[in-house]
């Protein structure tokens, strides 16, 4: 059995793989969560951290941890922090410069176009009064965003100066995001967009048809296993809020075949040779493929659909490929050709109806259900892009968008979701 250093902020997925599989592990968490870390998991030893980009208090901390054989982690604020701390003890793993450009933007943008994988054109700007001289360089409309995010937190697309204008009169750009999640006590990734550390990006708005996604576990650089899907609309079109979805398809459509080898050359391009990796995929309008954003994790609210399609045990692989292991999982074969999750993000209220998971999961099409809605408690806020009521996952009758569409639409028809909507503050 080995001993594993984790860095982490909420996604338990990885530690808890860890200890299933009866290994030994130490967790570090924001400072302001230790309690809570040391409640949940009171047989662990668990350190706190004021920053995970404060490399100097992370080296002050080294000290004071144990000895080790890996350094791991599944959460984006931390892969930096983690490579970090692999390098002041030799273990192998991400490198720091390599771990930065799958966290910063900027970096990760013109790695990837200098490796000649297409990704759209940008600008740094420090300060919203920047953004209009770089969209016309780049040419409207353009794309803004922090250099590290997740969620699409502090992401706006605008269209023209007008559109900016009223932008930047609503303070969109001076104003730090509210943490809703309880997982952001040691990063900055909420701060304002203007005074951020490095600046923010202004990117070239691509003419999206569809937005695909892939979930890419590699070996020593040996693809073992591609999971490939696509949102239902592209990310940029869902922000109004609303109820998402997405499509795990198989690797070997011919819409996906082309998207999964994309991804596997920006990922090595990126320096990963080991690890899973959750990459974005933009189809324009001519069909042409353009590499969005990659990260070093699996994709949130993605990895269980294809952890059920495939019947895979997904934190013990995690586990398996942060020791090094090579997970006997190239020769898994789907038990379903899609799965759809249905993610839950009703308007803010009070919670007055919902079918039961019970009865959701006698209908034929339903595969799982995990809600977090409660009759007569407010609706659960969700965080950026991540929806806060819940998840159903079902078998598509087919796998073109418009049948998936019509799937989604009956299963809410029977799942009769009834919202007080909350009154508007005046």
């Amino acid at each position: 059995m080995a001993h594993v250093l984790v860095p982490t902020t909420g996604n338990p997925i990885l530690e808890d793989g860890l200890l299933n599989d009866g290994h030994t592990v130490t967790l570090i968490v924001p400072a302001n969560a230790v309690p809570t870390y040391r409640q949940r998991y009171p047989e662990l030893s668990v350190f706190g951290v004021h920053s995970w980009d404060d490399l100097a208090e992370l080296t002050a901390l080294n000290y004071h941890l144990p000895e080790v054989d890996a350094v791991a982690t599944n959460d984006e604020q931390c892969v930096v922090a983690a490579a970090h701390l692999r390098e002041l003890r030799g273990l192998p793993g991400l490198s720091v410069a390599d771990a930065r450009c799958f966290t910063d933007k900027h970096l990760m943008l013109t790695r990837l176009a200098q490796a000649g994988i297409p990704v759209a054109p940008h600008r740094v700007v420090h300060h919203e009064s920047e953004i209009a001289a770089a969209a016309e360089a780049i040419g409207w409309p353009v794309v803004v965003k922090p250099r590290s995010g997740m969620a699409t937190v502090h992401t706006y697309r605008v269209g023209n100066p007008q559109e900016l204008a009223q932008l930047r009169a609503t303070g969109v750009f001076e104003t730090p995001v509210e943490d809703t999640a309880h997982r952001f006590g040691a990063s900055d990734l909420l701060g304002a967009l203007n005074g951020a550390r490095g600046g923010y990006l202004v990117q070239a708005c691509i003419d999206v048809v569809e937005e695909c996604f892939v979930d890419l576990y590699l070996f020593e650089g040996e693809r073992l296993l591609a999971a490939p899907g696509r949102y239902h609309k592209p990310i940029m079109l869902s922000m109004g809020g609303g109820h998402r979805h997405w499509t795990v398809l198989s690797p070997d459509l011919p819409e996906t075949i082309a998207v999964v080898d994309l991804v596997h050359r920006a990922v090595t391009a990126l320096g990963s040779h080991t690890g899973v990796h959750h990459v974005e995929v933009l189809r324009d309008r001519s069909g042409k493929l353009w590499l969005g954003e990659a990260a070093a994790r699996t994709g949130g609210g993605i990895y269980q659909a294809y952890g059920l399609q495939y019947a895979m045990d997904v934190p013990h692989v995690l586990a398996q490929l942060a020791l090094g292991v090579r997970p006997d999982i190239d020769q898994l074969t789907p038990h379903y050709p899609a799965l759809t999750t249905l993610a839950l993000a009703p308007a803010p209220g009070i919670v007055r109806h919902f079918t039961s998971a019970d009865d959701l999961r006698a209908l034929p099409a339903v595969v799982d259900v995990d809600l977090t809605l409660t009759i007569g408690q407010p609706v659960p806020r969700g965080f950026g892009s991540m929806p806060g009521g819940g998840r159903i996952l079902i078998r598509p009758r087919a796998t073109d968008p418009g049948t998936v569409l019509a799937d989604v639409e009956e299963l809410l028809a029977v799942l009769a979701l009834d919202i007080a909507l909350a009154l508007a503050k005046v």
